[in-house]
Order: structure tokens, then C-alpha cells, then sequence
């Protein structure tokens, strides 16, 4: 969905390939920064689980890192190449062409790592900064744990922002710091609210001239 409306919005100057092999780029990249921060917040703080958790991440790196390999080698064996569009999609052949193109690019896909990890420390200080203001104080370790842990969750395509698989794995993590289940529901639920409230009512704010649909069908 995301691809679809980048693609909509900017494609009277951006190719519509280059929007959805850079979405996907960022998904991988997201992925690979959620697993590290997982794995080394989890051995940070002893996390019961934390050798289900490296298993998990490290299964999810080798994958995405599969998918990077195969659309940097043009002669790549044929299984790889497969496990590659079979991950990225049914996308079309400039899609695939334009991946290629930007992860052969070692400074893009370095400024984007950054971008990537920079995206997640925020997420997990406005996360703090919620617990705070329900006058909860969990270190800043605990949250990148619980916080990376439940994001991999929320990655399953079961349920709508991962509500219902993330809370359960949360709160034995903030349960050490003396977080109340509660409380840890309570932000899951309102900060997913936020989200969709501000992703519903602020691309309205902007003065977006949309394309029409027929030359965005053309563009596609």
C-alpha cells in the first residue's frame, strides 16, 4: 500500500520502479537494524529468551542479506535468484532492475542504513518518553529491546500493526523494570492510534497535486 501511494503522488518525476526497489531497500535494511538492535539489547540486559531471539533475527538477517546477494550478482545461481523475487514479489522487471541498481550503491545503502537506525532510536525515545509520561521509568536498554523484539512480531502479516503478537513478548521485558502489563498495552494501543490518525489526517494538510489516475495507471 505504501509502495502504491509513493508511486501515485511522485510519479510525474520519480519512476515508479525506483519508488517501489527503494521501499523495498528500506524494508530490508529496516529488518536487518531491528534484528542487530534485538540481539544486542537482548544480550545486554539477559533477556530469558534472547537465544530464541538471536536465532530469529539471525535467520531474518541471512534471508534479507540472500535477497541483497542475488540482486548484485547478475550471473547469481538460479535458486538464489528466485528466493529473491519470491521475497521482493510479482514486481515488475524495471522494479527489479532499479533494487539492483541501488544496492550495487555501497554510500546509498550506507546513508540509508543511517537513516534506517537513526528512524528506530527515535521510535524507541518517543516510546521512553510515553512510558514516562504514565509515570513509568524503564531504562533506555529495556525499550530498544522491547521494542525491536516486538517490532520483528509485528512483521507477521497476522494482524493489523502487530497488535495482539508484540504486547505478550513486551511485558515480561518490561515486567523487570516494573512496568505494569497495563501500562504496556495502554501505549501499544495509543501510539498505534496516533499513528493511523496521523498518517489518515496529515497527507491532507499538504498541497499535493495528484495525478490523474489514468496517467498514474500508464506511469505503473
Amino acid at each position: 500500500a505504501g509502495d502504491l501511494t509513493l508511486a501515485y503522488y511522485l510519479s510525474r518525476t520519480v519512476p515508479a520502479s525506483d519508488i517501489v526497489a527503494l521501499v523495498a531497500i528500506n524494508k530490508i535494511l529496516s529488518l536487518i537494524v531491528l534484528s542487530g538492535l534485538a540481539v544486542a539489547s537482548g544480550a545486554a540486559i539477559n533477556l530469558v529468551n534472547s537465544k530464541l531471539v538471536i536465532v530469529g533475527a539471525s535467520v531474518a538477517v541471512v534471508a534479507v542479506l540472500s535477497v541483497v546477494l542475488a540482486s548484485r550478482m547478475p550471473n547469481a545461481p538460479r535458486p538464489l535468484l528466485q528466493l529473491g523475487r519470491r521475497a521482493l514479489g510479482g514486481l515488475p522487471e524495471d522494479t527489479y532492475e532499479s533494487f539492483r541498481v541501488f544496492a550495487a550503491r555501497p554510500v546509498f545503502l550506507g546513508w540509508a542504513t543511517f537513516a534506517v537506525s537513526f528512524r528506530w532510536i527515535v521510535i524507541c525515545g518517543n516510546t521512553w518518553a510515553g512510558f514516562r509520561a504514565l509515570n513509568q521509568a524503564p531504562d533506555f536498554i529495556h525499550v530498544i529491546a522491547a521494542t525491536t523484539v516486538g517490532r520483528l512480531l509485528a512483521l507477521l502479516p497476522i494482524s493489523i500493526g502487530g497488535v495482539g503478537l508484540k504486547e505478550p513478548a513486551q511485558i515480561p521485558i518490561y515486567a523487570t523494570q516494573g512496568v505494569p502489563a497495563e501500562a504496556v498495552v495502554a501505549l501499544s494501543v495509543l501510539g498505534l492510534t496516533v499513528a493511523f490518525v496521523l498518517a489518515a489526517v496529515f497527507p491532507l494538510l499538504l498541497p499535493v497535486r495528484a495525478p490523474s489516475l489514468a496517467h498514474s495507471k500508464a506511469r505503473l
